[in-house]
């Protein structure tokens, strides 16, 4: 279940079997959601016959980063899921382009969402009800909501939750109706839950806990580990993705890294489920007080329209300058959050790359709204399609991310996405 090349102290992990946190995870609302899936299977299986006998075999998720991660890791390769997790309008729609007539579109909202984050997926919801109105399809009929409460208006079918988890109606829903096997995803889950609750050091859970929380950098393969470790809150660890350069002394997970998890897709998310909650024990909680200051605008770089805070210098006018006086400020890492679409605006991810090896600083990345701190931030957003709903729900999510951060926040807008992205990257190239 877990292979090593590195240990945490025996003291830690003495530590942690004497405070009987393993135990106390396993006592957890979201473990819980294990024991409670069984009665699942056959209510998801039962739904995805009848909506296939409908035509309906295409999902359209509209939910959390986090639980469309976790989704998406469930139902695997080949799966007809498309996650909807921001208002991007341009990924919005990309989704409403073709075969509504055979989708079905689940709405997963957790409890705890942040309200800019329901508002937005609220005005995702409205636009993909209005495609489907707009080609003579009855919303109601293609709509399965699950929620807390048995009553949803607009939803043809309600599926009842409670608590948010991996194995929560939230994520096995969609999974199955995108084609999952549920009960072979939840029998593994159930017989990778008996090693997981032991307070005993050679807890897998309790190992990986450990070396999560003694690191400054984890270095991971899948988007759901990311999304996992930060539900649990705590003091957020920088995390970056497959062979990010520039990065020294990081965990690296994976099969040619320090750490492996290995086994079935269900057991590997349970495992970090459990590790991710060690982890944010050992870290303690967050210190981390948002500034709350609003940007304003600085100035036009050709497709770039930047804003920043007062730590901007005077008389800065290109995105190579502004991006030199952001790494200037002192701090673990730099963090790059990107409030568009991981799928047609992909590229942008590259900029990751070059910005570590130009540097030689730690550079993480994230895709808007599932977003993590940085000493210093650069927020890249870009021009909508014109449906001022989702435009301006969008620029919500951005603007709220930007409050919520600590340290200094420059936003590069692209007011046309190729040509910006082609600027950046530029910029970039030249520091």
């Amino acid at each position: 279940m877990l292979t090593t090349s590195v240990h945490p102290p025996a003291e830690l992990l003495d530590r942690l079997v004497g405070g009987a946190v393993a135990s106390r995870v396993a006592d957890g609302p979201r473990a819980a959601c294990v024991r409670a899936a069984r009665p699942l299977v056959g209510e998801i299986t039962a739904l995805r016959e009848s909506l296939h006998v409908a035509g309906l075999a295409k999902v359209l998720l509209v939910t959390t980063p986090e639980v469309g991660a976790l989704a998406e890791a469930l139902a695997g390769d080949g799966a007809r899921l498309l996650v909807l997790d921001s208002a991007d309008p341009v990924r919005v729609a990309d989704a409403l382009d073709g075969d509504l007539d055979a989708t079905v579109l689940t709405v997963a909202v957790p409890p705890g969402t942040a309200p800019v984050d329901v508002r937005a997926l609220g005005r995702v919801v409205d636009e993909v009800r209005a495609g489907f109105r707009a080609e003579g399809l009855d919303p109601v009929a293609h709509t399965v909501v699950v929620a807390a409460g048995p009553d949803s208006p607009g939803a043809g079918v309600t599926v009842t939750a409670g608590a948010a988890g991996a194995f929560s109606p939230y994520v096995l829903v969609p999974a199955g109706l995108a084609g999952a096997d549920v009960a072979a995803l939840v029998t593994d889950a159930v017989a990778a839950r008996d090693g997981l609750l032991a307070d005993d050091p050679a807890n897998p859970a309790l190992v990986l806990g450990a070396l999560l929380a003694e690191h400054t950098v984890v270095e991971v393969g899948d988007r759901f580990t990311a999304a996992l470790l930060d539900a649990f809150g705590g003091q957020p660890v920088p995390v970056v993705h497959d062979g990010n350069p520039g990065v020294h002394q990081a965990l690296r997970i994976g099969p040619d890294g320090d750490v492996d998890v290995p086994g079935p897709a269900a057991a590997r998310i349970l495992l970090w489920e459990h590790a991710a909650a060690v982890a944010a024990h050992l870290r303690g909680p967050a210190d981390l007080s948002p500034s709350g200051a609003a940007l304003r605008p600085a100035f036009t770089d050709d497709d770039v329209k930047v804003s920043a805070g007062a730590w901007l210098p005077d008389g800065t006018t290109t995105v190579g300058d502004a991006l030199l006086a952001l790494l200037d400020i002192d701090g673990t890492h730099v963090a790059l959050h990107a409030h568009l679409d991981r799928e047609s605006d992909a590229s942008i991810a590259l900029l990751r790359d070059v910005l570590a090896r130009r540097t030689g600083r730690t550079v993480t990345f994230d895709w808007g709204p599932a977003l993590r701190p940085g000493a210093a931030v650069c927020q890249i957003t870009g021009a909508g399609d014109g449906r001022s709903g989702l435009d301006d729900a969008q620029a919500g999510q951005a603007d709220a991310d930007a409050a919520a951060q600590p340290g200094p926040v420059l936003r590069l807008h692209l007011t046309d996405r190729l040509l910006g992205m082609v600027a950046v990257v530029r910029a970039v190239q030249h520091l």
